[in-house]
């Protein structure tokens, strides 16, 4: 292809020596290199859009987000996660994760199974309970994710927390409203049934 170009372009035909050909091949060596260079900024380019996108994302989601490396040191948090442990990002980077919960329950098994996940690169679910930066007792629930490079290989790892202590109080609300009116009902001196939408007797209590 080099050479038929400089055949269409010279004003005389051109010889195919082995200089010539020398040439041509060294050209073709070097256009090659700037092809690659070429694809590969216009790939790191893309790669850094996405990088900036998720970052957006995960900064402004109410979720804390942490990214740690394969050794399970903080690289990144967002500002969720500032607020929730009073601990700023420049601060947060290097640290373990553990150090920066305040008044984390049953740390040793929390962190054993953190722990697990990152050094095995898989992922993990669970639930913790710690104190935020305002005092507040809180349950949060944590979810890990290895990621990878293009290659495969494993680069960092994702904590998410989402905090879900008002949907287990009431949950337990729930639980113990559905208890009290078992007990009210399964003891009540009055005779008391609950019927289905067909008719039929779903539960009676001992009166009845």
């Amino acid at each position: 292809h080099i050479m038929a170009l400089i055949e269409f372009f010279a004003d005389h035909r051109v010889e195919a020596s082995a200089e010539m050909l020398e040439l041509v091949e060294a050209i073709g060596v070097e256009l090659s290199r700037v092809a690659e260079r070429h694809r590969a900024e216009r790939d790191l380019r893309a790669s850094e859009a996405e990088a900036r996108r998720l970052a957006l994302v995960a900064s402004r989601t109410d979720k804390a987000v942490l990214l740690l490396d394969p050794g399970g040191r903080v690289q990144w948090v967002n500002e969720a996660f500032s607020r929730w442990t009073g601990v700023a990002p420049e601060a947060a980077r290097g640290r373990r994760a553990q150090r920066l919960v305040r008044r984390l329950e049953s740390a040793p098994q929390v962190m054993r199974q953190i722990a697990h996940g990152v050094l095995q690169g898989e992922p993990c679910r669970l639930e913790i309970v710690a104190r935020g930066a305002d005092g507040a007792r809180g349950i949060h629930e944590v979810e890990g994710q290895p990621l990878h490079d293009e290659a495969g290989r494993f680069v960092q790892y994702a904590l998410l927390a989402t905090e879900i202590t008002r949907l287990k109080d009431t949950e337990a609300a729930l639980r113990s409203s559905e208890s009290f009116f078992r007990v009210l009902f399964d003891n009540s001196p009055v005779a008391a049934a609950i019927q289905g939408a067909d008719y039929r007797l779903g539960r009676v209590n001992a009166a009845y």
